[in-house]
């Protein structure tokens, strides 16, 4: 990252940065990568500037709201709570009616849909037949943490197939290639740059869902599971609920790159996996500008959804 970086301008609080500055900057970004404990990820974004309210032209307002409400998933700008008793239902009728039967209008789609399902012949045959509806919306009746182990395995991967599988999701894509950002950029040119901590989810406070650990626990509940995604090669991280600003290294507009002010803050050993030390007091101004419909907060490692000062955990 450190020399992709190099090739930017590099911009804080509106202006270019000092030699000082940069030098903090960049060493920040070196800290990152000797902990071996940080991922880097990257996400294009083309709807940043329309999901916050924001005027295409007025990069300090993006940066402001960035850098404080963090990247957030398509969930958290439509006006519906989160509804957990029918999550298994709409999982069933996506795969069942929609993937299984490739009714998709993109020819690129039907493809890379019709390989995932030739590779994966008992998830195919699992939501195909109608037989296995009432199995599979039981899962609701497990135990709530089980339940959201299973619907964030099959969520995350209906995720990827992108709007038409399921366009409101809850999780937010990045990759850990810059290029595969690229490609996604849009018009807007925006690409958002953060990290992941590398290690399990109860360790991190950023959860996302890593589908290879979940394998075990999805088998044993006699459901099927899938070896690879349906996209493999843009190395997709599906994150949850979105990249909070305190993971957010800063983002990118055609070669010009503006910096999270908070990472010129001193290294503090823990900042791997607690991030870092945002001021979040304008969150509730900018929240109500961007028009964001509800927020989420993490505690004790649990999500929690707020819509309309009701809580539901995610």
């Amino acid at each position: 990252m450190e020399k992709l970086l190099n090739s930017l301008e590099l911009y804080l609080d509106g202006k270019a940065v000092t030699q000082t500055e940069k030098g903090h900057f960049l060493r920040f970004i070196r800290q990152l990568k000797s902990s071996r404990r940080a991922r880097f990820i990257y996400r294009g974004d083309s709807n940043i500037f329309e999901q916050s309210n924001i005027e295409p032209a007025n990069l300090a307002l993006l940066a402001q709201s960035l850098f404080c409400l963090g990247n957030k998933a398509m969930y958290f700008f439509q006006k519906k709570f989160f509804e957990r008793d029918s999550i298994f239902s709409l999982l069933w009728e996506k795969f069942h009616n929609k993937v299984c039967k490739l009714n998709f209008e993109s020819v690129a789609t039907k493809e890379r849909v019709s390989a995932f399902l030739q590779n994966n012949p008992i998830f195919n045959y699992y939501f195909s037949d109608e037989h296995n509806k009432d199995h599979f919306e039981s899962l609701l009746k497990l135990p709530a943490a089980k339940a959201k182990k299973v619907a964030d395995y099959y969520l995350s991967l209906l995720h990827t197939v992108g709007k038409s599988g399921n366009g409101k999701s809850y999780f937010l894509s990045s990759s850990t290639n810059y290029l595969v950002a690229d490609i996604f950029k849009g018009d807007r040119k925006i690409i958002v740059y953060g990290w992941l901590p590398r290690k399990g989810i109860k360790d991190c406070i950023i959860e996302c869902t890593d589908s290879v650990k979940r394998i075990q626990f999805v088998k044993s509940l006699n459901l099927p599971t899938y070896q690879t995604s349906i996209y493999p090669k843009q190395s997709e991280v599906c994150i949850k609920c979105g990249l909070l600003p305190h993971y957010i290294i800063g983002f990118q507009q055609n070669n010009k790159f503006y910096i999270n002010p908070n990472t010129l803050k001193p290294w503090n050993n823990n900042i791997v996996y607690d991030g870092l030390d945002i001021d979040q007091r304008d969150f509730n101004d900018l929240s109500i500008a961007a028009k964001l419909t509800q927020s989420y907060f993490l505690y004790d490692g649990i999500y929690y959804v707020n819509y309309e000062n009701r809580l539901e955990e995610i």
